[in-house]
């Protein structure tokens, strides 16, 4: 099993330039496991993205049989500042 933890900042990077070779990454790992960690909300991947068409492409295969984990509270890093 082959876990992947994409940064938010290299995934876009990677989507906004080389969308097609995404899509076919996406598309070679339909049947493993892939980790993609956000802190941007899927609903705002389409404007930032800028095309409806690469982002329903682009969500499809990654929300299709997906897991999601909303975490909220406090960041451990504010809370651990403010101990300091």
């Amino acid at each position: 099993m082959l876990f992947l933890t994409f940064e938010i900042i290299f995934l876009f990077y990677l989507i906004l330039r080389y969308k097609t070779l995404f899509l076919d990454v996406l598309e070679e790992r339909t049947d493993l496991t892939t980790i993609i960690t956000s802190q941007l909300p899927i609903t705002e991947w389409y404007g930032y993205l800028n095309n409806p068409t690469v982002a329903d492409a682009i969500l499809d295969r990654l929300v299709h049989n997906s897991y999601k984990l909303k975490l909220s509270g406090e960041s451990i890093r504010k809370l651990n500042s403010e101990k300091a």
